[in-house]
């Protein structure tokens, strides 16, 4: 588990959003919620959305320090949703979909899911001149994301792609001992968020339950040697 939670501290410890911004973190797998705990515990502040596809998944990253989560399988009801908490509003430009413009709005965003839909989701959810950190990626090229609106609210987009050299209270170290050292603050992170083990044998049964999540309720998968 200290290697997702590594990759989470990795992309949080790199672009530390400020204690007034509002955050939103896209996706409530493993490393989605990784990313909640280790915004808290590198001492963020503000307020943390979280957006989720399960109860379960709603209930561990509030376990883990995010002020509200949204489940919202419409993209016109999660825009309201997200639009009404941050008190910002939606334009629907001449072409293309609608999207919060001016500086109400989601000051970063962390995607922890990385497909075309969430990152054309996090471009026109994020506010003017805010960032987007693309932690998951689960496309190569893009086809459909509508890049022009990145253009027009001067978005920057950044990616964070596994763990390097972290800076942690003025001193450098690799994101494993970052996350050790965080450990210490909460030892008992971890106990619930292993919630399915197999042996190496069972490998299909294993990846059938990562892939089945709704039914399994599986939040992260291991395999016991």
């Amino acid at each position: 588990m200290s290697e997702p939670f590594a990759i989470a501290a990795h992309a949080v410890s790199r672009n530390m959003p400020l204690k007034e911004q509002v955050t939103v973190v896209i996706g409530a797998g493993i490393i989605g919620l990784l990313v909640i705990a280790a915004l808290r515990l590198l001492g963020y502040t503000g307020k943390i959305i979280s957006i989720a596809r399960y109860p379960f998944q709603e209930q561990k990253a509030k376990e883990l320090g995010a002020d509200l989560v949204i489940r919202e399988s419409d993209r016109d009801a999660l825009y309201d949703r997200v639009a009404e908490v941050v008190r910002a509003r939606l334009f629907k430009p001449m072409v293309g979909k609608r999207g919060i413009f001016g500086n109400n709005g989601p000051d970063v965003i962390f995607d922890c899911v990385g497909t075309e839909e969430t990152l054309d989701d996090s471009l026109h959810l994020v506010r003017s001149n805010g960032k987007i950190v693309m932690v998951g990626q689960a496309y190569a090229k893009t086809k459909k994301v509508d890049w022009a609106i990145q253009l027009f609210k001067e978005v920057f987009v950044v990616g964070a792609s596994l763990y390097g050299i972290e800076r942690y209270k003025d001193k450098s170290m690799h994101a494993f001992e970052l996350v050790l050292k965080l450990l210490d603050k909460k030892p008992d992170l971890f106990p619930g968020l292993v919630t399915h083990t197999f042996s190496i044998d069972d490998y299909k049964r294993a990846f059938a339950c990562t892939l089945n999540k709704r039914k399994t309720r599986a939040i992260k998968t291991a395999f016991s040697f």
